[in-house]
C-alpha cells in the first residue's frame, strides 16, 4: 500500500494544502489538495475519490479536478462515501448552483462523475476500505485501509471518539495510524465543540489504542502551527510524527 500526502494542513495560507491522501496512485482519500498537487494527467488517472465528510477543506479541489478531467476519461470518476455524505455533496456542491452537476455532464448516460454510497466498506482491486463514524460534524467517517500486506487507519477529522479505535484494535497487521491534532491546548473548548483534538486530548486518547505503531499527525491549524509543533514535541511520544506535503509511505 502506497500513501502519498498531497496535503495535510488544517487550513489555507501561502504554501499550505488541505487534506488529501493519494492511495496507490489511483485512489484519493479526500480532495483538499488534489487539483493543486497533481498534474492534470495525474488527475485523469484517479478512479475513486473517497470523502470523509463534506467540509470545504476536504472537498475544495474536487470541483476543479472534475472540471479538469471532463471529456478525458473513458469511465466516470467515482465519488464514494457513506450515504449522508454523498447526499451533502449532491445537494450542496455539484448542484448546478455552486458548481455544475457533472453527474449529468456531458449527459446522464455519459457522466463525468458517478456516486457510490456505501454503508461500511468498498473493495478496490486488493484494497478494502472500511468506513466508521467519528466525532466530527456532518456525518464524518474515518477509514481503515487493508490489503495483503497490512492495514492503516486514517481517522479523518475527529475529536475523542470510540468506534474507529475499537475497529482499529481488532485489526490484524496494523502498520500505522494517521490522525489529526488541530488546536493548541488553550483552545480545548473550541476543539471539543468542533470535533477536534488538542495535544492534551490526543494524549488522553492514546489509552484507547492498543497497537504500538507509527502515528502520523496532520490538520494543524495554520494560525497555531508553531504552538502546536511545540506542544506535540512536548508530548515526547517517540512514534509520533507530523506529516509534511509530499511525504510518501509504503506499508
Amino acid at each position: 500500500m502506497k500513501i502519498r500526502v498531497l496535503g495535510g494542513d488544517g487550513g489555507i495560507a501561502p504554501g499550505l494544502r488541505t487534506t488529501s491522501f493519494l492511495i496507490n496512485d489511483r485512489i484519493l482519500i479526500d480532495a483538499g489538495a488534489s487539483a493543486t498537487a497533481l498534474s492534470i494527467s495525474r488527475q485523469e488517472s484517479i478512479d475513486y475519490v473517497i470523502i470523509s465528510h463534506p467540509h470545504i477543506d476536504h472537498v475544495k479541489d474536487l470541483p476543479f479536478m472534475v472540471d479538469n478531467i471532463f471529456g478525458a476519461r473513458e469511465k466516470p470518476m467515482c465519488i464514494v462515501s457513506v450515504p449522508p455524505v454523498i447526499g451533502h455533496i449532491k445537494k450542496h456542491l455539484f448542484n448546478d448552483i455552486l458548481w455544475p452537476d457533472f453527474a449529468k455532464i456531458p449527459s446522464k448516460s455519459n457522466p463525468t462523475i458517478v456516486y457510490k454510497a456505501v454503508k461500511e466498506r468498498i473493495k478496490i482491486d486488493d484494497l478494502t476500505i472500511r468506513m466508521y463514524s467519528v466525532n466530527h460534524p456532518c456525518n464524518a467517517v474515518g477509514f481503515i485501509l487493508e490489503d495483503a500486506n497490512g492495514a492503516v487507519t486514517i481517522t479523518g477529522e475527529t475529536g475523542p471518539t470510540e468506534l474507529i479505535w475499537q475497529k482499529t484494535n481488532a485489526t490484524k497487521r496494523l502498520k500505522a495510524i494517521f490522525t489529526e491534532i488541530s488546536f493548541p491546548i488553550e483552545q480545548e473548548a473550541v476543539a471539543n465543540i468542533s470535533g477536534h483534538f488538542t495535544p492534551k486530548t490526543f494524549r488522553e486518547e492514546l489509552r484507547k489504542i492498543h497497537a504500538n505503531v507509527p502515528m502520523y499527525i496532520y490538520h494543524l491549524k495554520p494560525r497555531f502551527n508553531q504552538t502546536l509543533l511545540n506542544e506535540i514535541h512536548d508530548l515526547k511520544i517517540d512514534n509520533l510524527t507530523v506529516v509534511e506535503q509530499e511525504d510518501e509511505f509504503i506499508f
